[in-house]
């Protein structure tokens, strides 16, 4: 995978990590089941996962 690549994989994970986060804050906050909750946190942890691994692999740059 070219750098270009990772750069809008890594951009996409963190966006769908945020929406899904938000969207388990208003689940929180609506008081949605319990399972409900703990399945949408566990997507954004996810996606939160798949863009660290692409920073590890190197293939984004670090923070600067």
């Amino acid at each position: 995978m070219n750098k270009r690549a990772a750069r809008g994989l890594g951009f996409s994970a963190i966006l769908l990590m945020l929406v899904f986060a938000a969207y388990a804050v208003f689940q929180v906050a609506t008081g949605a089941e319990a399972w409900s909750i703990a399945l949408t946190a566990v997507f954004a942890l996810a996606y939160a996962g798949s863009f660290l691994s692409l920073r590890r692999n190197h293939l984004l740059p670090p923070r600067q």
